[in-house]
């Protein structure tokens, strides 16, 4: 594979006291049936050549937040409720009517 040394992205399995290879969705994808994810090699910004693991949530059709990406997303939603206050703050009279 690109990108990897020409290796295949590749997991397994203890079952019965034997190593089983997970289930592959292709050269860039495995299924793990314990988790219900899949991890897929993806390209990471526009620059190309990077590649990261990613956990992918089929059910909800997209990948899994990395801490950073959790990170940034509450502090969007702080932002957010900090605007909602504001504007109702405004809103209010001031005889509390």
């Amino acid at each position: 594979m690109a990108g990897m040394g020409g290796r295949r992205l590749v997991g397994e399995v203890v079952r019965e006291g034997r190593w089983e290879a997970l289930p592959r969705l292709g050269q860039e994808r495995i299924r793990s049936p314990a988790l219900g994810l899949e991890l897929r090699v993806r390209k990471r910004g526009s620059e190309g050549g990077f590649r990261e693991l990613r956990f992918f949530d089929p059910i909800a059709g997209e990948d899994l937040r990395t801490h950073e990406e959790s990170e940034r997303e509450v502090a969007r939603l702080r932002a957010m409720l900090e605007q909602m206050r504001a504007a109702r703050a405004r809103d209010v009279p001031s005889d509390g009517k």
